[in-house]
């Protein structure tokens, strides 16, 4: 949101009274959900993917969740997290423990345009970085995410830019540490 400075009285002797007008700017930013809607999507994920993920991890996976980030010019990245803390908070102790992302670009990624970063390392749930714990019984927005990482923690890490073309398929396991920034590019 966009406040634009337009007093609607300019001789109110009333202090605090001013009216402004507000523009409204909704941009989408994240689908959710669509893989199984899609075509393209469905049969690369439900597929190829999860075929190839499967193969790398030794076990047999499933897709669990898929989001299609979209970063327009100014876009906010994301704040150094690890995934698998937030993901069995969601899901409890009843549900899956091992978790992997797959991320496709769909556009070349840059330094400029916010890419991925990600630091490099032997990240396991035994081996990472200290992260916030969800409070028992917490709200997991309220209370901090889980799996954020402190900035004093994370100011300390090395995270390296993932520059990639789009087409691009990369994986890394849920306690790795990652983030992206701004998109300060003119384009999404």
């Amino acid at each position: 949101n966009e406040a634009k400075e337009s007093p609607q009285d300019t001789n109110n002797d009333s202090p605090g009274d001013d009216e402004y007008e507000v523009e409204e700017r909704r941009v989408l930013t994240r689908l959710e959900n669509f893989v199984p809607h899609h075509e393209g999507w469905s049969d690369l994920c439900f597929d190829y993917l999860t075929k190839l993920v499967s193969v790398l991890c030794g076990e047999p996976m499933v897709l669990y969740k898929e989001k299609l980030n979209i970063k327009p010019a100014g876009g906010s990245g994301f704040a150094p997290h690890l995934d698998s803390p937030s993901l069995r908070v969601a899901l409890g102790s009843d549900g899956p423990q091992h978790f992997v992302t797959v991320m496709v670009a769909i556009d070349d990624m840059t330094v400029r345009n916010g890419c991925l970063r990600v630091v490099k390392g032997p990240y396991t749930e035994e081996n990472h970085v200290e992260v916030i714990l969800p409070k028992e019984d917490g709200n997991p927005d309220g209370d901090g995410r889980a799996g954020a990482i402190p900035e004093e923690i994370a100011s300390k890490l090395e995270f390296e830019d993932v520059v990639v073309k789009g087409g691009t398929v990369a994986v890394f396991g849920g306690w790795v540490p990652h983030r992206s920034a701004v998109n300060i590019s003119p384009f999404p």
